[in-house]
This record gives C-alpha cells, sequence and structure tokens, in this order.
C-alpha cells in the first residue's frame, strides 16, 4: 500500500469521525432540552460513537502502518545504497582487471612477436650457414649453447624415429665444443 492510498484512507476516517461529531453536536442540540431523549436517538448515538471509536482506532492502526512502512522504506533505501556502493566497487574492479588483462595481452603479443622473430632469424643463420659454409662453424656454436640439453636430446630422438638426420646430441656438444665441417 503507497503512502498516498494511506494517506487517503486516513482522510477518509477522520472524515468520518468528523460527520459523526457534528451529527452528534446538531442532534445533541436539538434534543438537548427534551428530557425524554427518544429511543432511536439513543440507538443512534450509541451506534455513532461505536462507529466513531472503530474510525478512531482504523487511523491509528493505519499510522502504525504507515510509520513501519517509512521505516521499512529507509531500511531498503540503505540496503540499496549499500548495494550500489558494493556495484560501484565491483565495477571499477572489474575495470581495473581488465586494464591488467589488456597489458598482459599486450605483453604477451610483444614476447610472442620476439619469440616468431627470434624462430625466423635461427632458421635464416641456419639457412645462411648452409648456403655459405664460411658460416657453419660460428653456427654450430652458436647452435651448441642456445638449446637446453633436454630439449636437444628429445628433438634428436624424434629425428631418428621420423627417419631424418639428427642434430648433435648434447653429449656430442659437450664432448666436442669445437666442431668443424
Amino acid at each position: 500500500m503507497s503512502d498516498e492510498e494511506l494517506a487517503a484512507l486516513i482522510e477518509e476516517q477522520a472524515s468520518l469521525i468528523m460527520s459523526i461529531d457534528a451529527q452528534m453536536a446538531r442532534n445533541s442540540l436539538e434534543h438537548a432540552d427534551d428530557r425524554d431523549v427518544s429511543m432511536t436517538f439513543a440507538e443512534w448515538s450509541v451506534r455513532a460513537s461505536s462507529r466513531r471509536q472503530y474510525a478512531s482506532a482504523r487511523i491509528v492502526e493505519l499510522l502504525r502502518i504507515r510509520a513501519k512502512l517509512a521505516t521499512d522504506e529507509a531500511s531498503l533505501r540503505s540496503r540499496m545504497m549499500r548495494a550500489e556502493s558494493d556495484l560501484s566497487g565491483a565495477r571499477e574492479r572489474i575495470a581495473e582487471l581488465g586494464a591488467e588483462i589488456n597489458k598482459i595481452n599486450s605483453v604477451n603479443a610483444a614476447k610472442l612477436a620476439a619469440s616468431k622473430e627470434g624462430m625466423w632469424r635461427v632458421t635464416l643463420d641456419a639457412e645462411r650457414a648452409i648456403l655459405h659454409p664460411e658460416r657453419r662453424d660460428s653456427f654450430l656454436r652458436q647452435a651448441r649453447g642456445s638449446v637446453p640439453p633436454r630439449f636437444r636430446d628429445a628433438y634428436v630422438a624424434t629425428c631418428v624415429r621420423d627417419g631424418y638426420a639428427p642434430p648433435r646430441t648434447s653429449a656430442e656438444c659437450t664432448a666436442a665444443p669445437e666442431v668443424t665441417l
């Protein structure tokens, strides 16, 4: 029930009370001189007083409901403000995380680009070493220390299994550091 509806009900009950009071006053004046108040007036007066009492009780009840609704509304507003504050904080955190993710993605993209360029350089260095025999010793020295032994040996095993000519094993690289062809 809205505050406007409650106000209208309270006004209705107050209007009823005023109407009853006005009729009581008018009827009391009419019968003031009459010591023998008629039975109908006495019955009406009892019913009117009862109705007035009911209307008064109803006003008190409606005012209590109105006060409770006002308290509940204030509580809900307070909770809503806290929720909005929490939501605002969450949105800020999401924005921070988004910025962090963008930064990480940017760094990863740069690392990926650098990694690709590194692989392309190695491929071109190998091509240069094959095409220019005078570069072979330099390339072999560079390749000897740039690949971890575990990766090198796994790669050699894959080449042997697939029937390709394998590069040097890690043992060959440490046993004969200077290899010339």
